[in-house]
């Protein structure tokens, strides 16, 4: 059994924090968390030797809207371990840490995305979290032919949530406190990028927006309103063209040589099913020829599990009994943008 001690950091536990979070993910972002979002309440470290060696950071994610319910949420973040006290379940022990301390901060519902796929098994098998978040990751090469170019602007945080929610509106999904939205920009900045909104020909978008190297463009996330689905509201069996065209377009306007786009994973797509489907079509990749778009090829298309959720088991009976799980004209749950 797990012994770890667990607990808020002190006050002059700072600089152990930002080299915790160095040896796991770089110096890029420690900067700007350390600035905008970390508050020492929120964060929950592993004890050895008397100093910390691993901690974890909780964010007010916001509120998870599906199947009629209205959760609040906090997100889980940056859950990183010294090098050489990896493999000791520390990490395991600050998840769990932070779990109770968001339950007793007011939040319901946890979410989770874990850095790596293997995560997924680690904190199934050593948490109280499980799968229930996908997304649809596609890269396309350009070939910069498109007659049809979308037009672009940079919007706010606020203006950005407004457009979010049109577009997820029939999707079960997590709507993000304002603050995550803000920091999201900032790191998009960074990298040359921003919050987005789009006007393409078959419709408007948005999208978090970044710059890679070789002039490739991440847009971490892109929402766009397709085509209605059958008897109502929400996207139809055409969104896969319309959402191929709109991503041709929108990699035209921003010159790209290449676009990778995360989207959810929409019904009456070629892999709407059930989740145990989808959870078998992790990585899946497709080969050239498959669905040719005029002025783009697109070269891969994975749809995969990207967060996780921690939540009171009576809610999570009622969000499993309404999911795509047995019911395949919705949208498989959006998490969006993770900060990841």
């Amino acid at each position: 059994m797990n012994t770890t001690v667990t607990r808020r950091p002190n006050s002059g536990e700072t600089d152990d924090l930002r080299l915790i979070w160095e040896s796991a993910f770089g110096p890029g972002e420690v900067k700007t968390f350390f600035t905008q979002m970390f508050d020492p309440g929120r964060c929950i470290v592993a004890i050895d030797g008397g100093g910390p060696v691993a901690a974890g950071y909780l964010l007010p994610g916001g509120t998870l809207l599906a199947h009629g319910t209205s959760t609040r949420c906090a997100m889980i973040y940056a859950v990183a371990t010294l090098p050489e006290y990896r493999g000791r379940g520390y990490g395991a022990s600050v998840v769990r840490g932070l779990v109770a301390a968001g339950r007793d901060s007011g939040f319901p519902a946890i979410v989770i995305c874990p850095s790596e796929d293997s995560l997924f098994e680690y904190y199934s098998d050593r948490t109280g979290f499980r799968e229930w978040f996908f997304i649809s990751e596609r890269r396309y090469v350009s070939a910069m032919t498109s007659n049809y170019v979308a037009t672009s602007a940079e919007v706010t945080p606020d203006e950005y949530c407004r457009l979010r929610q049109v577009f997820l509106e029939s999707t079960p999904h997590v709507v993000p406190d304002i603050s995550v939205v803000s920091y999201q920009r900032e790191l998009s900045r960074e990298l040359g990028g921003g919050l987005f909104r789009f006007e393409t020909s078959v419709g408007d978008a948005c999208a978090v927006v970044e710059w890679q190297p070789g002039g490739v463009v991440f847009a971490r996330e892109l929402l766009f309103r397709g085509p209605p689905a059958a008897g109502g509201a929400g996207y139809g069996s055409g969104c896969r063209d319309v959402e191929a065209k709109a991503i041709m377009e929108i990699a035209s306007a921003l010159q790209a040589r290449e676009i990778i786009a995360r989207t959810p994973v929409w019904p009456g797509g070629r892999h709407a099913g059930n989740q145990d489907a989808l959870s078998g079509l992790l990585r899946e990749p497709h080969g050239p020829g498959y669905e040719k778009i005029p002025g783009i090829a697109e070269s891969k298309v994975v749809i995969r599990r990207f967060g996780m959720l921690e939540t009171p088991g009576t809610l999570f009976a009622h969000l499993e009994s309404q999911s795509n799980t047995r019911c395949p004209g919705m949208a498989a749950p959006w998490l969006g943008f993770a900060l990841d």
